[in-house]
């Protein structure tokens, strides 16, 4: 996926992005899930607990990103318990 590492894109949620008015082409988790998107994974599980619910927000608008399931990571370690 593209911003890997040293480059590394996040969701935005942590710098509380969430509470500015962002051009949805510009808004870090729309951005993330279209890169997302292009890898083609079914599942995706962010390891920020604040990625999670502005990852499914993100994937409610974009037609692109609607076959992916984005989980906590929380939520993978309930199901293999």
């Amino acid at each position: 996926m593209a911003d890997t590492r040293e480059t590394s894109l996040c969701c935005g949620m942590g710098g509380s992005r969430v509470w500015m008015e962002t051009a949805k082409n510009e808004r870090f988790s729309d951005i993330r899930l279209n890169q997302a998107s292009t890898w083609g994974p079914k599942n995706w599980s962010p390891l920020a607990h604040i990625a999670s619910p502005s990852l499914r927000t993100a994937r409610l608008s974009l037609r692109t990103a609607a076959a992916i399931q984005i989980k906590d990571i929380t939520e993978v370690l309930q199901e293999v318990i």
